[in-house]
């Protein structure tokens, strides 16, 4: 199932969140405009999963008790067809490769 597949890779990310570039902000944009909401329904109920990415500060997976980083592998699934990513966010090398579209 691709949708556990994806919520293991989310699961599977270091605890902690970023890739975060606060000096390279103005706090005014250090949190972005965009970010993605999964909608996770599991045997123990529903629950949101904030997918934060365009912002220098509090990147990351946040389903309200845990901030997981973002990774390529648990980004990749999430910024293709129409949630494809072109810019728009703070980056660095590390998170222009997760997010940018490479074909």
């Amino acid at each position: 199932m691709p949708a556990a597949d994806e919520i293991r890779q989310i699961a599977a990310a270091p605890v902690g969140g970023g890739p975060d570039n606060p000096a390279d902000c103005a706090p005014e944009v250090a949190h972005g405009d965009q970010i993605i909401v999964l909608l996770v329904r599991s045997a123990t109920g529903t629950a949101e999963v904030t997918m934060r990415y365009a912002g220098c500060v509090q990147n990351g997976f946040d389903e309200g008790t845990t901030v997981r980083t973002l990774t390529k592998a648990s980004v990749g699934p999430l910024v293709t067809g129409p949630n494809r990513v072109y810019g728009g966010f703070s980056a660095g090398p590390e998170k222009n490769d997760m997010l940018v579209p490479h074909d």
